[in-house]
């Protein structure tokens, strides 16, 4: 019973101590920005996260790491495009200092 409680008490500790650490990622560089990005096209492949473009389709998880570039750094955020040569299209994330993804555009909406 002793061992359960402490097995217990330790999952708890590395549960609590996992959330804080996920919660403050500190200040992310651009190539950590552009690294955000590309794990997000792959994502919303097949997912819609309520951004303006919505669920992109199958074409964008080909998109290699080159295919992404960061065209601004402003204060508080970095802009990073993707393009997908083979649809002719181009995205642009909004990504947070703190790599979370604020927006993602199509460049005529940007």
């Amino acid at each position: 019973m002793k061992k359960l409680v402490s097995a217990a008490a330790l999952c708890c500790m590395l549960i609590s101590g996992g959330t804080m650490a996920h919660a403050d990622h500190g200040i992310i560089s651009s190539q950590q920005a552009v690294a955000i990005a590309v794990k997000s096209v792959q994502q919303m492949t097949f997912k819609d996260f309520g951004f303006v473009v919505g669920k992109l389709d199958a074409s964008w998880k080909e998109l290699e790491a080159k295919q992404f570039s960061v065209v601004s750094i402003e204060e508080g955020f970095y802009i990073v495009s993707a393009v997908n040569s083979s649809k002719a299209e181009q995205v642009f994330f909004k990504i947070a200092n703190n790599g979370q993804v604020l927006d993602v555009k199509p460049v005529n909406d940007f």
